[in-house]
């Protein structure tokens, strides 16, 4: 696209430099003449085919020639011309020069207002990527006159840029020219605020892919960064079809439209994100909601046992885990705690789950369960995941628990009060089994076994119970747990499940106050009825 080109002509909207002509005439006594860049009269004498000009001195701008002043050849006194009236006409013609000079620059900065408030119009509202691109580089290239544009944003690496969108290239020239390193290309110095202008793209621009620029009949090249808050997110090209050199006040405008641009590129990107944040919060809520239902009631009828359980999450989804169902060996009940937090600590304790449940339901003893859940875990994830459990079996007919603590917070076992004596007679640690799993696939597992009493009550938890910590960053400590369920137990021997797990759970929270939670506390109370 071609520039348009300047003409005196332009100028002449008010009769003010016929004027002019007409005084400089009265003053110096000889006929001046107002003329054209292409050379016809505009103002005085028309010139004679036959002749040449006396005196001619031209109308000058930044961008070239106008016009010109002339005093005509044959003209009365023409050959009588001073070097004084030469000097005149000369100054006259200069200052005419900068007169149009000014008035070249208020029109080309009340184009670039009238762009830039256009551009932000049409940029208002708009939060999509794609149509803030494709509407960006058009008026680009409308408004700097140019035959083409694209602009071309950094890999999340950083070390490429990626065509996102054009105006005026072929697609052969997109398909070319999709992907440009960024060491390679041949105007970083936009990258870093500057702008680049190439007058003469092939010679001077050394570019990546010269055969598809030659045949795309690209010339000449000015591109400008796209930086928002000292980001730089990529940059914008145009080009001409045609050689040409770029004014300052375009230079200007197409730094201020890539500023325009990198602006609302941000701002999009923001809404991008904080959508996919609204949508990600939304389907972490939904998975909440079927890991909570996943979880068995927090009270559980069994013939000769209370069960309740509880279960605190730190976040929305979380790597605890409870269960308690029949089998055919008895009453089985789990906790189970996946290293980490999030989505995938959620996902993997449903994996886990799934397999214990699905392993006691092939009526397999308690350190198969384990040993064979181990092995799955440890074949189907990373060597960072992993987890610990804690999984009793208690058969009905002899009240005897069968269990493995692989690598878990040891279960506690509350004997009950002796007779006529309110204190409970003593707490037993449950240690028995191996190592957690995830981590060695041949692990075997060593249960542990314990004929339980009338009035005896259990306590599986995971580490968020002993590890809660309060502003003077103690910890709660095991032997607090053990505190409170002596206490709990000593005042109310016959206390329910319920009761013991709420009480354990109030004792935690006196300790750590208002101390925010930073890990799932999940724990099962089981009472021997």
């Amino acid at each position: 696209m071609r520039r348009q080109q300047r003409d005196i002509t332009d100028f002449l909207t008010d009769g003010s430099l016929a004027g002019l002509c007409a005084a400089a005439q009265s003053i110096t006594g000889i006929p001046i003449a107002l003329r054209a860049a292409d050379g016809s009269t505009v103002a005085g004498e028309a010139p004679n085919p036959d002749t040449t000009d006396e005196f001619s001195t031209p109308l000058s701008i930044n961008t070239g020639d106008i016009g010109s002043l002339v005093v005509p050849s044959g003209a009365p006194k023409a050959n009588q011309t001073s070097d004084d009236v030469r000097a005149f006409l000369t100054r006259l013609a200069s200052v005419v020069g900068e007169i149009c000079d000014r008035d070249v620059e208020l029109h080309e900065h009340l184009d670039e207002l009238s762009a830039l408030y256009k551009l932000s119009s049409m940029l208002v509202g708009v939060t999509d990527l794609d149509q803030i691109l494709t509407a960006g580089i058009e008026m680009a290239v409308a408004v700097l006159r140019v035959d083409a544009g694209a602009i071309r944003l950094l890999t999340d690496s950083g070390s490429m840029l990626k065509l996102a969108a054009n105006h005026g290239l072929s697609e052969n020239y997109a398909d070319a020219t999709d992907s440009v390193a960024v060491d390679k290309a041949s105007d970083t110095h936009a990258l870093t605020g500057g702008i680049v202008l190439f007058e003469d793209l092939l010679r001077d621009g050394k570019p990546i892919h010269p055969e598809a620029m030659e045949a795309e009949g690209l010339a000449s090249m000015i591109s400008a960064g796209l930086i928002f808050r000292e980001q730089t997110l990529g940059v914008v090209r145009l080009f001409t079809r045609e050689k040409r050199t770029f004014t300052k006040s375009e230079q200007n405008l197409i730094l201020s439209i890539a500023q325009q641009l990198a602006a609302a590129l941000a701002s999009a990107r923001l809404v991008e994100a904080e959508t996919k944040s609204i949508e990600i919060k939304r389907q972490v809520r939904r998975a909440r909601a079927v890991q909570r239902r996943m979880m068995p009631a927090e009270r559980v009828e069994s013939t000769g046992l209370d069960i309740a359980a509880r279960y605190l999450s730190s976040s929305d989804l979380g790597g605890d885990f409870f269960d308690t169902f029949d089998t055919a060996q008895g009453q089985a009940f789990i906790v189970g705690d996946v290293v980490g937090k999030g989505i995938a600590a959620a996902m993997l304790m449903s994996s886990l789950r799934a397999t214990i449940r699905t392993l006691f339901d092939a009526d397999l003893p308690v350190e198969s369960v384990i040993a064979q859940t181990n092995k799955a875990l440890t074949r189907d994830t990373q060597p960072n995941e992993f987890a610990t459990v804690f999984a009793g079996v208690i058969d009905p007919d002899t009240n005897t628990l069968r269990y493995i603590s692989a690598g878990h917070e040891p279960t506690l076992l509350i004997r009950a009060a002796p007779e006529n004596n309110q204190t409970p007679d003593e707490i037993i640690e449950l240690r028995d089994g191996g190592m957690l799993i995830g981590i060695d696939a041949e692990q075997t597992y060593e249960p542990g076994t314990i004929a339980l009493r009338p009035g005896d009550t259990l306590l599986a938890y995971s580490d968020g119970l002993t590890e809660a910590m309060n502003f003077e960053k103690k910890l709660y400590t095991r032997e607090r747990v053990k505190q409170a369920l002596a206490t709990v137990l000593t005042e109310d021997p016959s206390a329910t499940a319920e009761r013991i797990a709420d009480q354990t759970l109030w004792s935690m929270r006196c300790f750590t106050g208002m101390c925010e939670q930073t890990d799932d506390v999940t724990l099962i109370v089981v009472r021997v009825t």
